[in-house]
């Protein structure tokens, strides 16, 4: 079976389960750190382990408030090339986001920064696998 969607099936749910799907995720916003304290920086502003986090590597973490609210929850990641980090947030938090963690920035070599050259996409269904390799 092929891993791409078969346009001739108006059932975007049996596509998903039988194929591959690819679709935008306009929801979704980049936020980028970089800079040469970047990772200190977002180790002590973030909830998880930034300093052990590789390139290539992402997982979820909190952004939350001196009192202990949840701010929001991004998923963080390293990307093989490019800048040091990326936020991924709801489009709608993520300038202010990227403003809060700017507040906090003070004499750190930190450049943060939303992303609009990078569109977000998602791959999902069985053969997604496969239509990421083929494309890429």
């Amino acid at each position: 079976m092929s891993p791409t969607l078969d346009p001739s099936n108006s059932d975007p749910w049996r596509a998903a389960r039988d194929a591959a799907i690819v679709t935008r995720l306009d929801a979704l916003a980049l936020v980028d750190v970089d800079g040469a304290d970047a990772a200190t920086f977002l180790n002590g502003q973030l909830s998880s382990d930034v300093l052990a986090l590789e390139r290539g590597r992402g997982h979820w973490t909190s952004y939350n408030s001196p009192k202990g609210r949840m701010l929001a929850n991004p998923f963080l990641y390293r990307p093989l090339g490019g800048p040091a980090f990326r936020l991924v947030v709801p489009v709608d938090i993520a300038e202010p986001v990227r403003k809060r963690l700017t507040m906090f920035v003070l004499r750190s070599k930190v450049a943060l920064a939303e992303n609009r050259a990078v569109a977000a996409i998602g791959v999902g269904g069985p053969g997604g696998g496969d239509a990421v390799r083929s494309a890429l």
